[in-house]
């Protein structure tokens, strides 16, 4: 079992009072702050990814309005009306045509150069000739029909003016003859139900980009990703705050698991997600899509930039549970070394007070428990030294006494036996006597009457030997019962011979000396796997047979006796256990089982009653203990224990 010591225990607890709390507040306020940036980031990227929106989709219906003005403008009706008439010869007519040239250019270029809301403005008469241009680049004069700029995005935006009678918004791409990604937008010209060709304005990406490179509200890391899908691909239309050149020139493949907000903003799907952009950087995003162009449009913030208040508060939480802790640990260890120091001297005063110095006391002036307990301890400490100096002096009175008991029985024993021997010769003597009286008889016995011959033969043929007989068998008895007594004693004297004993031989040995009387009564000796002890041979041999003999001798006749005989090993002691199937000992007998010249309901049964007394004797030398369980009619059962603290050539005398 693992101990810990006080002051480390005191420390632990002032720790988990302390750190357990901190982590729990830390913990949720965590996780709260990071909930509250996580939803005000999603409410401003909202925010700003509306407004863009708004301003894209305003930006494109200006345009829009500005083609629709200039398809139903008098001016670029008439244009158109009298183009071809001002191409003759007549020098009158190419006046007019230039008169009119010029007073169109200058009433559009109020829409390039005075507003900068166009780059430039076209007019297509309905054969694809382009006849007005106001930057008037290499494509004016070019026929959108049959020339080389038949195939740009203006030629299919004049097509569809033409044939849709309605303004669209082409892709944008690289424009030759402006040197510039442009897109275009166009719109048919009527005059009296008649077409005379289209309106057409060409825009540049300078005012898409300026709108995408505005980082108000962004941060250090956010930025406005627009994109539109060609094919399987998201092409990437306005410079990146992280890639400059990523216009026109970054693609995106759908399905790719890097830039997964443009892609849901390209499918017009909407929505608010943390995910990984272009970079491969946890990004915070929201996709819109713009239903006007057919562009994805994402508003997007680094996730560490985010969520950097909170992770300055969490590093802050962390400083403060490091200096928490330190604090604690040197609080507990100042307040554990005050409670634990105390106790650790009164403990180490109760160990020397265990291991026998009685002279101990504690020297704690503490007015609290621990003062109390040192109080307690030394008047403790005081009235065991007191007993145990009159236990001592009680030990030695009881020792003297118990050797002066076993002396007396010694000598007791002794000294009996010799007027015994005496009366058991002198019996001997009457007997011979006897037998002299008997052969003179019918001399003596000639002159008495018949009568008197028949009682003197009487006594001396009946009466005088048995009585004899019955002298003898007292005095035997006696002797047995004083040879015990005296045997007894001895043991009291006995110096135990300590060795390792093979357990398992001492009872094959023990059960092949008694196996006449085991074959006479019918029985066996069921032995189980017996341990290595440390005792007294010649004791244990005495103790295993009298207490295998003694249930021989009471096994039921009625019945096969099985004598059972096992142990069991546990930390300090071995215990044997001799188990019968006789006739048990009835309850109200069971106190006189170890004691000496009791047969506990047996009486029939030879001997002096001293085997058990003997057993018990043996055991208490070896410092062991030995029990009786019984049940009357079913059979007992002897249990008796050997420690295993026991040293070799130790003198373990009583």
């Amino acid at each position: 079992m693992k101990f810990y010591k006080l002051s480390t225990k005191l420390l632990l607890w002032f720790l988990a009072t302390a750190l357990i709390p901190l982590l729990i507040y830390s913990s949720f306020s965590y996780i709260y702050a990071v909930k509250r940036l996580k939803n005000e980031a999603a409410m401003r990227l909202t925010e700003i990814s509306e407004y863009k929106l708004d301003k894209l989709e305003d930006y494109f219906r200006q345009k829009e309005n500005i083609v629709e003005l200039f398809a139903h403008n008098p001016n670029v009706e008439n244009f158109l009306r009298l183009y071809d008439v001002y191409l003759s010869d007549n020098i009158v007519r190419l006046e007019e045509r230039i008169d009119l040239h010029l007073e169109l250019k200058e009433y559009l270029e109020y829409y390039t150069y005075g507003q900068n809301l166009l780059y430039d403005l076209f007019l297509v008469n309905k054969n694809g000739e382009i006849v007005f241009s106001v930057m008037e680049e290499q494509d004016l004069g070019s026929n959108l029909i049959t020339g080389p700029l038949k195939d740009t995005n203006l030629a299919e935006t004049f097509r569809k003016a033409v044939s849709l009678s309605a303004a669209d918004l082409s892709r944008f791409e690289f424009y030759t003859p402006s040197g510039e990604m442009a897109a275009f937008m166009g719109a048919p010209v009527f005059r009296d139900g008649e077409l005379l060709g289209a309106a057409c304005i060409q825009i540049i990406v300078d005012d898409i980009f300026e709108m995408a490179q505005d980082y108000t509200g962004l941060g250090d890391t956010g930025e406005t990703v627009i994109a539109a899908q060609e094919g399987g691909q998201l092409k990437i239309l306005a410079p990146l705050r992280h890639d400059k050149d990523a216009a026109f020139n970054k693609i995106i493949t759908i399905g790719d698991m890097k830039g997964k907000p443009i892609q849901i903003a390209s499918k017009a799907a909407e929505g608010v997600q943390v995910s990984i952009d272009y970079r491969g950087e946890e990004v915070f995003a929201v996709s819109r899509y713009l239903f006007y162009t057919d562009w994805g449009v994402v508003v997007k913030m680094d996730t560490s930039e985010i969520f950097a208040a909170a992770q300055k508060y969490k590093q802050w939480m962390i400083m403060l549970g490091i200096l928490t802790f330190l604090v604690v640990v040197a609080v507990a260890i100042v307040v554990s070394r005050s409670i634990s120091r105390p106790i650790v001297r009164l403990q180490n005063a109760i160990i020397r007070v265990a291991d026998g110095d009685l002279t101990q006391t504690v020297d704690i002036k503490q007015k609290d428990e621990i003062g109390l307990l040192a109080m307690s301890f030394n008047s403790m400490a005081h009235d065991l030294g007191i007993s145990h100096d009159e236990l001592t002096k009680r030990t030695k009175s009881l020792e003297k006494a118990n050797e002066e008991v076993k002396t007396f029985a010694y000598i007791v024993s002794h000294d009996l036996r010799s007027p015994l021997v005496n009366l058991k010769g002198f019996s001997g003597e009457l007997s011979a006597h006897l037998n002299t009286v008997k052969s003179a008889l019918p001399e003596t016995l000639a002159g008495l009457d018949d009568e008197t011959r028949k009682k003197v033969g009487i006594s001396l043929d009946d009466k005088i030997p048995h009585a004899l007989h019955f002298i003898n068998t007292s005095v035997d008895k006696m002797d047995g019962l004083v040879g015990a007594i005296l045997k007894l004693s001895r043991l009291g004297h006995k110096k135990l011979n300590l060795q390792s004993i093979d357990t398992n031989k001492l009872m094959s040995k023990i059960v092949d000396a008694v196996s006449f009387q085991l074959n006479e009564k019918g029985a066996r000796v069921v032995v189980g796997q017996l341990p290595e002890v440390k005792a007294d041979l010649l004791s244990m041999e005495q103790v295993f047979s009298n207490i295998l003999t003694n249930a021989i001798n009471y096994l039921e006749p009625e019945r096969p006796g099985v004598i059972e005989i096992g142990a069991k090993d546990n930390e300090t002691e071995t215990v044997f256990h001799i188990k019968d199937n006789g006739r048990g000992i009835a309850e109200d007998e069971m106190h006189k089982v170890f004691e000496i010249f009791r047969r506990a309901g047996r009486q029939n049964v030879k001997g002096e009653g001293m085997g058990l007394a003997y057993v018990r004797t043996l055991i208490h030398l070896h410092r062991g203990e030995i029990k009786c369980a019984s049940t009357f009619g079913q059979g007992s059962t002897f249990a008796f224990t050997l420690p295993k603290d026991l040293k070799e050539e130790v003198d373990c005398r009583a």
